[in-house]
């Protein structure tokens, strides 16, 4: 079997720890673009699970509860991001959204994440406080008398010999 020879270097890259500012610079190049990039936004005002008997059910008229109470902030989500909250208002006669709060980039939630934390909520206000536990017994004099231990082999005084 032949073989063969491959030259193998250590690969190098430039040092970005220094902070030049001149390609700090050159990134503010890029804004304009930025702001052109369209973004799919669309406003939340409640969500509804509904099995799907429930939804082929549906007709004129029908009425879908929302999980979310009237007159509570909606959410003004931007590429599956939540990036603010505001009130419902008309305008002339479209709906719209005066912002009341915008979330941080540190709260952006993916609508997953959001849907996941609310149900959270729900299950916590719904599930019912729990017994308390009694407290552990803190030193062995408080135990039941049914849980007294066996005494230990008493094992003192008994050596045995070796033989050869």
């Amino acid at each position: 079997m032949k073989t063969k020879s491959i030259n193998v270097k250590e690969a190098t890259f430039p040092d970005f720890s220094a902070g030049d500012s001149s390609k700090a610079a050159k990134s503010e190049d890029y804004t304009p673009l930025l702001m052109n990039v369209p973004l799919d936004v669309r406003v939340e005002i409640g969500r509804a699970k509904l099995r799907m008997r429930e939804v082929l059910n549906l007709g004129q008229g029908s009425i879908i509860r929302l999980e979310k109470q009237a007159g509570a902030p909606v959410d003004v989500i931007a590429n599956n991001q939540t990036v603010a909250r505001g009130d419902v208002i008309v305008i002339d006669d479209n709906f719209g959204v005066r912002i009341t709060e915008i979330i941080s980039n540190r709260r952006f939630m993916t609508d997953a994440e959001k849907a996941a934390e609310e149900k959270a909520a729900r299950e916590k206000k719904e599930r019912p406080e729990p017994e308390p536990k009694p407290a552990p017994f803190e030193n062995l004099d408080d135990r039941p008398e049914n849980t007294a231990e066996e005494p230990a082999e008493d094992t003192e005084g008994t050596e045995e010999e070796e033989t050869e």
